[in-house]
């Protein structure tokens, strides 16, 4: 008697393995995805706290460009401040491929910042003015630029028109 499996029998143990493949590799990239943009968000809410402790401090915010971000993803800026004293602006570390940019009004005391994970779908968005997270749709392979982040506005609510979270 022979020992061994049919061609039939592989062909079907191919198949299956095929299909359950087929049903399950959306569902990771999109689980992929997700965590991405989760992790945009995280990241956005520690920079709004470390922001919010600056401004408790100093009164003022900072305003963050890409071009602040260490490869490593640290943020250190050395901020002169209004009335010419300086400070120093710590956060460290932002996700990887996540970019933080923020913007702030003359006076620094409204800040509008903005985090993408340059793998992610989502940008996300706090306005100091406004006590909300917003997101709005982005490109996957695109980074964050100065220029997607909304002027800084006081007593007026900079992310009109995202997406409430």
């Amino acid at each position: 008697m022979k020992r061994g499996f049919t061609f039939i029998e592989l062909l079907i143990v191919i198949t299956l393995i095929a299909i359950l493949t087929a049903i399950a590799y959306p569902q990771f990239v999109k689980y992929k995805l997700h965590s991405y943009n989760a992790s945009a968000l995280s990241d956005l809410r520690g920079v709004y706290a470390t922001e919010i402790a600056f401004y408790t401090d100093c009164q003022e915010f900072v305003a963050i460009s890409v071009n602040d971000i260490s490869e490593s993803g640290h943020i250190y800026k050395v901020v002169t401040l209004l009335n010419g004293k300086q400070a120093i602006f710590d956060f460290n570390p932002l996700s990887a491929h996540v970019l933080a940019s923020s913007k702030v009004d003359a006076s620094r005391a409204s800040l509008v910042l903005v985090t993408k994970n340059t793998k992610g779908t989502k940008f996300f968005g706090r306005d100091t003015d406004v006590d909300e997270i917003r997101a709005r749709r982005g490109t996957m392979g695109a980074p964050l630029e100065d220029d997607d982040v909304p002027n800084a506005t006081l007593n007026q609510d900079d992310l009109a028109g995202w997406d409430d979270l």
